[in-house]
Parts: C-alpha cells; structure tokens; sequence
C-alpha cells in the first residue's frame, strides 16, 4: 500500500475479515515489446506466469492498470534466477 499510496480499511465481523480499498486493479493486455506500453508506465518486479519479471503500472485517477510480459515473448519475459527469485521473496514475501 505505501507504493501505490493506497487508502484502506480493515472491517472484521465474526467470522469474515473485509478489505476495502480506494483503487481497483485490473490487468491490463500482455505485452510482447515495452513499446506496446502506454506512456507513463512505471516498472515493478511482480508475479507473472509462477515467475517473478518485470511488470509495469500506470496509476489512474481510481485504478491501477498492471501490464505483464508474454510469457512467450523471450524479449521483455525474463524471469529471476532461483536464488535471485527466493531472496526477493525473503525481502518482499509471497504473494
């Protein structure tokens, strides 16, 4: 949440825990060239396809587009190496 600078709220019941949020995330078209990529995209190592590449985000007004590689295409899909994956994820956690 500090990345994206998002608002939230955690509302618990008996037996549900809620979370509300002031942005939507929605996953925007695979890409296969960075030049397929709207403007003022920013990058972020994210999940994609069980491997950790890089992503990009565009911040909206009220969402958050991610854009991830083709797993297919060998030019922008570079997943880490194992050790490099499982230190990232010792750092950042799993998700």
């Amino acid at each position: 949440s500090k990345r994206f600078k998002l608002k939230y709220e955690v509302v618990e019941t008996c037996s549900n825990v809620l979370f509300y949020c002031n942005k939507v995330f929605e996953n925007g078209p695979l890409f296969w060239k960075r030049t397929e990529l709207p403007k003022g995209v920013k990058k972020i190592k994210a999940l994609s396809n069980g491997s950790i590449v890089d992503c990009y985000y565009k911040e909206m007004k009220t969402k958050i587009i991610f854009y991830r590689p083709n797993p297919n295409a060998r030019n922008v899909y570079k997943p880490l190496g194992l050790e490099e994956h499982i230190a990232f994820q010792k750092t950042y956690g799993i998700y």
